[in-house]
């Protein structure tokens, strides 16, 4: 039977070479060929439907940057189902470091929030006069009026309130609300802050129902307030007035808390927010870190 089937692949082979060298006779070779199949390959091939052409367009499909953001989260910000740990968080009641088990968080929520926070504490390192980290982490409740939102401010030089011309847009618009942009392209430069690939604070803002960034230029005497909702789809124009005060920027955004297959932000969560805030404390030196004003 080996010998047999060996003879049959051997003569298989040289019917291919004479249909290389005789073209019209490649018919005859496919049918010869089809014979040589195991009998499921064979079943296979004649079982297979051929794609009608609607369904090529539901089968193959092009997504602008957002919409596969949106789609593949896991790509961008890490899952968005949750998961049980045991971790130290803050316990606020009392004050200090505990050991919590079975802590119930969601990493893709963790993330959004702590891009904000580190874009806070990166300031320090562009601008040392920089002396004030506030953040607050208002859980909202079950009312949709009172949704759960965070807001992060620090002092110090911030997005410069200037319009790009090249762009068309004012500088803060175009490092939060459009994707691929940034200051950390040049490769030549020496980095010590987080972010190299113009996505950050954007994903925060697609992940958001509503995102709004609020900043002063002492610079240029300007302050700027713009407003994102429904993940970043819908764009509010810019406010854009006279300013004579000091540097600031600050952050805040309501979490698009469907995205993470939550309904409402947890006491679990809110302690592995705020812990990530006294670990960024513990890390700055000569700046003041509130959390929910204290």
């Amino acid at each position: 039977m080996l010998r047999q089937l060996a003879r049959s692949s051997a003569a298989g082979r040289r019917h291919a070479l004479r249909a290389i060298q005789k073209p019209h006779e490649a018919h005859i070779l496919w049918h010869r060929r089809a014979a040589l199949q195991p009998l499921s390959l064979r079943l296979l091939h004649a079982s297979a439907p051929m794609l009608r052409t609607d369904a090529i367009e539901l089968v193959y499909q092009k997504k602008s940057p957002l919409e596969h953001v949106l789609l593949r989260p896991g790509m961008y910000i890490g899952s968005v189902e949750s998961t049980k740990d045991t971790m130290w968080v803050w316990n606020n009641q009392e004050k200090r470091m505990t050991q919590r088990a079975n802590l119930e968080y969601t990493p893709a929520l963790y993330k959004i929030f702590d891009e904000i926070l580190v874009n806070a504490v990166d300031n320090k390192v562009r601008d040392d006069t920089m002396s004030r980290l506030d953040v607050t982490i208002h859980p909202g409740s079950s009312s949709s009026s009172d949704p759960p939102r965070i807001s992060i401010f620090n002092d110090g030089k911030g997005i410069p309130v200037q319009f790009h011309k090249h762009e068309q847009v004012y500088v803060p618009e175009l490092v939060l609300g459009h994707l691929l942009t940034g200051s950390n392209f040049d490769d030549a430069t020496a980095r010590l802050t987080g972010g190299r690939h113009g996505y950050g604070a954007k994903l925060t803002n697609i992940f958001s129902t509503e995102f709004t960034v609020d900043t002063g230029d002492a610079h240029t005497g300007l302050q700027y307030t713009q407003t994102w909702r429904h993940n970043m789809r819908e764009r509010g124009d810019p406010v854009v007035v006279p300013y004579t005060g000091p540097n600031y920027t600050r952050i805040s955004f309501v979490p698009d808390l469907k995205r993470f297959h939550v309904d409402s932000l947890t006491l679990d969560m809110q302690q592995v927010l705020e812990k990530r805030v006294v670990d960024v404390a513990g890390c700055l030196t000569n700046v003041s870190v509130s959390l929910n004003g204290e």
